[in-house]
């Protein structure tokens, strides 16, 4: 299990770290271009690379920046740092992104609250305590910790250290066969590839606690499940020191032999070279640098039936060979052989093997219809090459990013009598929209274009899973709620979806922001849902709208609640107000256990079903905060804001509280206790005068909680935590 951690963090044989800091400026330079011409590359393009909860992304950007910007050092030396930093750079990093409030010191609840987010990206409310033992093992009966303590404890216990490090592993946002074909295709060509001593983990295996291996047991793939399983059964598992076979496999070159005819040596040194005659060089160094005892090549092509001593390497060696194919390789690559004889060492079987798949490969015209483009497809990266005017052999352009990159397809464009189809990859950003447009006339190639892409890219084709009716059932500032139901047949089951404009007139960085934290919110949601909250079901976005997909709820909100008891000429029963307000306080309160401010808590956003259960909707305006920081945007309604919102004061979680505060009171009279028509002489009485109840009040309870609530200053107001401690604890049980 230990072994299998530090493979999954561990750079593959062949990479260094210099060729990823290459590839991500790569990344870097293709994202920025979405900005239009402006010179700072934001947060939020820097979530768009990660794609983790927007939360995370936040307090990583913090820790590796500038305060509003990233240059393209600080982006490929953070990250490097993140994803492959030794012990001593990625403890400095951990406690900088933990340090939310920047007051050099952490607490055991930011930390739960960042890496139960980062959690939350493969795993769902099920397995959370695994984590949260984790972390109260790390910080031993600790709530706070400064730097000096943070790196003591790491020194002991590196839990936290190969923590971070697994889950960005578990959701990077590249692949190392991208890396390697930037590598073997783009930087061979720049002469810009060095020797260099590749860097290995220096962490200490007997630092790492049992709650971590049992937490990582919990990520295992189907495969890798089944694989561990055999390997267990047969008595295969190999030992520490041979486990280096996976992270470095030079070591072992002495131990393999590997069975091969090869017909014609001189195809070895050519078979996967633009630049032949470099790698004849290398070969060359390496038969000079090699002790008298090795044999040559020719004597190796004598050789008969040797033996493979590691079996878990030749299984991983006959996987490689068995993934190639003759007609994958183009003019330039082909060579031909067999498996039966000859030595060849790992060092350069690992160097010389990629082999592109031309499944991934297209070739289109670009926007002048004459020049030739090839684009390569691996994961979520586009490789462009063109073909100059002039030059035989196609050379590399650039790199296309699909994270938050979309496709349409325009058909029968006609060009010199022509008919022509085009692709249009569209990524968004804000209120711009960034195109790149290539042109084919077949219709096939189009087609197989369109399947390599949604098949790499996560992003889904609303209209295929769903039906999306007239049916209006709420507008907001950036779009509406309509009933949607699915397109299964078998499922006649209504929902409700959220249809945001992405780009409606007037849109500003604040509103892309506030909609980039509904979404992340969502997201999270959909994995830790609770009873009392509007359930997620479902996201889609495409090139001008997102999609949320929401459960549909039978029943009414409660300003139509009173408004039906005022109808009757009755009193709200005090049982059905305990156990409302209950359900509403426990809402609230699962929101903030996980760093959520609603910000908009009101009559209309709280729900009552047909069994009376409440539900709290539209999270249009929420965020997420650790525990001691403080945000400034004045956001919701003038009548539900707190005091410290109107004074334009730094605020935190509590603000909800006083929103709390405001609907109960609603939920007794009908109306707000601050109601004037005019927004200065409400915005004097929210923030200076006292609460008071009507004459004939029955409400006892209802009257302290309320007036708790609407505690003016937020330092003495209470938490939702605190109030059902204090009021609920005994009617509860």
């Amino acid at each position: 299990m230990i072994n299998f951690l530090l493979t999954k963090i561990s750079v593959p044989s062949g990479i260094s770290l210099r060729k990823i800091k290459e590839f991500f400026g790569e990344i870097y330079l293709s994202v920025k271009e979405r900005q239009n011409g402006n010179k700072q590359f934001s947060f939020y393009l820097f979530n768009e690379i990660l794609q983790f909860p927007l939360f995370c992304a936040e307090k990583i950007f913090k820790a590796i920046s500038n305060i509003n910007t990233i240059t393209k050092n600080q982006f490929c030396d953070g990250l490097i740092s993140l994803f492959f930093g030794k012990e001593n750079d990625i403890i400095c990093l951990l406690f900088s992104i933990l340090d939310f409030d920047t007051d050099n010191i952490i607490n055991i609840h930011d930390t739960k609250l960042f890496f139960i987010y980062l959690h939350s990206m493969k795993q769902d409310y099920k397995t959370e305590k695994i984590l949260y033992n984790i972390i109260d093992n790390f910080f031993d009966n600790c709530v706070e910790l400064d730097f000096n303590k943070f790196k003591s404890k790491c020194k002991i216990n590196c839990d936290l250290i190969l923590l971070i490090k697994y889950l960005v592993h578990l959701n990077r946002f590249f692949s190392f066969e991208q890396i390697q074909f930037f590598q073997e295709r783009i930087l061979l060509n720049r002469a810009k590839i060095i020797n260099e001593i590749e860097e290995k983990q220096n962490i200490d295996k007997n630092k790492i606690s049992n709650k971590l291996l049992n937490y990582i047991s919990l990520n295992f793939t189907d495969d890798e499940k089944n694989k561990f399983k055999e390997e267990i059964k047969e008595k295969k598992i190999i030992e520490e020191d041979d486990d280096e076979i996976f992270k470095d496999l030079e070591n072992f070159e002495k131990d393999i032999e590997i069975t091969m005819d090869i017909l014609d040596q001189e195809k070895i040194i050519n078979h996967h070279s633009e630049n032949s005659e470099n790698i004849k060089r290398e070969n060359k160094k390496e038969k000079n640098s090699s002790s008298s005892s090795s044999n040559s090549i020719n004597d190796d092509f004598k050789k008969v039936n040797t033996i493979i001593k590691h079996n878990n390497f030749h299984k991983k060696l006959k996987n490689f060979f068995s993934n190639i194919k003759m007609e994958d390789m183009d003019d330039n690559h082909k060579r031909s052989f067999t498996f039966h004889t000859a030595k060849f060492t790992v060092k350069n079987l690992i160097k010389h093997s990629f082999i592109l798949n031309n499944n991934n490969e297209f070739e289109f015209l670009s926007n002048d219809h004459i020049t030739k483009i090839r684009l390569i497809i691996i994961k979520n990266i586009i490789f462009v090459f063109k073909l100059k005017e002039g030059f035989e052999n196609f050379s590399y352009s650039n790199l296309i990013f699909l994270n938050s990159t979309f496709l349409e397809i325009k058909k029968n464009l006609s060009f010199n009598v022509k008919i022509i189809h085009s692709i249009n990859l569209i990524s968004t950003y804000q209120n711009y929209r960034h195109s790149i447009e290539f042109f084919t006339d077949s219709f096939e190639i189009i087609n197989k274009f369109k399947e390599i892409f949604y098949k790499e890219n996560v992003y889904k084709d609303i209209n295929k899973e769903y039906l999306i009716t007239n049916n209006e059932i709420g507008k907001g500032k950036f779009g509406l709620c309509q009933i949607c139901t699915k397109m299964d047949k078998d499922t006649k089951k209504n929902f409700c979806v959220k249809v945001i404009n992405k780009f409606k007139n007037g849109i500003n960085e604040e509103d892309y922001k506030i909609m980039m934290w509904e979404k992340s919110i969502f997201l999270f949601l959909k994995k830790f849902p609770n009873k009392n909250i509007v359930k997620s079901y479902d996201l889609f976005e495409d090139s001008q709208n997102l999609y949320l997909i929401h459960e549909y709820i039978k029943g009414f909100d409660l300003k139509e609640y009173q408004s039906k008891i005022k109808e009757n000429n009755e009193e709200i029963n005090p049982k059905m107000l305990i156990n409302l307000s209950s359900q509403i306080l426990n809402s609230i309160n699962y929101l903030h256990s996980y760093g959520i401010i609603h910000r908009d808590i009101k009559h209309t956003n709280i729900l009552i079903n047909e069994k009376n259960i409440i539900k709290i909707i539209d999270f249009g305006l929420s965020r997420v905060l650790g525990k001691n920081e403080y945000t400034m945007n004045p956001y919701g309604s003038l009548c539900f804001k707190a005091p410290e919102i109107v004074l334009e004061r730094p605020y935190n979680y509590k603000v909800d509280i006083w929103s709390l505060g405001i609907t109960l009171y609603f939920l007794l009279y009908g109306h707000t206790p601050f109601n004037k028509v005019n927004s200065n002489i409400l915005k004097d009485q929210i923030c200076n005068e006292t609460i008071k109840f009507e004459n004939d009040f029955k409400f006892e309870l209802m009257a302290n909680i309320i007036t708790e609530c609407l505690t003016k200053n937020f330092d003495l107001r209470p938490t939702c935590d605190d109030i059902i401690k204090k009021y609920f604890s005994n009617i509860q049980k």
